[in-house]
């Protein structure tokens, strides 16, 4: 009879130890979304600044990144350029000197 409420204690123990470690999990994961959704990141240049807003949009960006919007700028008619300029990443890319206009 004893070994049976040692193994029945044991089960409690490991399942609550189990799902401590899953709120744990968890609690990180849900900072490191929450993160996310406030900063713009570049692996490529080891730069992470802040976002106009909270969004997903343009989290994690490179270098072909830059490269494409600037195309796309370039090949741009004057309305849509001044819609490119207007929107927040692009002026963040501005303000730190991965986009220079000339």
């Amino acid at each position: 009879m004893k070994n049976d409420q040692l193994t029945t204690e044991t089960r409690k123990g490991v399942t609550a130890t189990l799902s401590s470690k899953k709120i744990k999990w968890g609690g990180i994961i849900a900072i490191v979304v929450i993160f996310l959704l406030f900063f713009h990141i570049s692996p490529d240049k080891l730069l992470i600044f802040p976002k106009e807003s909270p969004s997903f949009s343009n989290t994690f960006f490179f270098q072909s990144d830059i490269d494409k919007l600037i195309e796309r700028y370039n090949n741009a008619k004057f309305l849509e350029r001044i819609e490119i300029s207007q929107d927040p990443f692009f002026k963040k890319l501005g303000e730190k000197g991965l986009i220079v206009r000339q």
